[in-house]
């Protein structure tokens, strides 16, 4: 399992990303509140229709979503080195 850093406000950053040739900060999402008061058959019926929708976005785009995801780790992983002295 990832485990997705958040800092004190609750708030996960993502890695920059390069959008179509213009290199973007990092981004900062605010991850969703889950009510406590919602029942598992509830929780179920959102994660069920959240996979749905998934599956959709991934059938749409699926080669681009893996180039993006191949450039974001490579990114990911020069800016997480850019330190390191051979």
């Amino acid at each position: 399992m990832t485990v997705i850093p958040m800092n004190s406000f609750n708030e996960i950053t993502l890695p920059s990303r390069s959008v179509n040739g213009c290199k973007k900060g990092r981004q900062i999402i605010t991850p969703p509140r889950i009510p406590d008061d919602g029942s598992p058959r509830e929780a179920l019926a959102v994660y069920e229709f959240i996979e749905e929708i998934r599956d959709a976005i991934w059938n749409r785009y699926d080669l681009q979503l893996i180039e993006l995801m191949k450039e974001e780790r490579i990114t990911a992983f020069e800016e997480d080195n850019d330190d390191v002295a051979f």
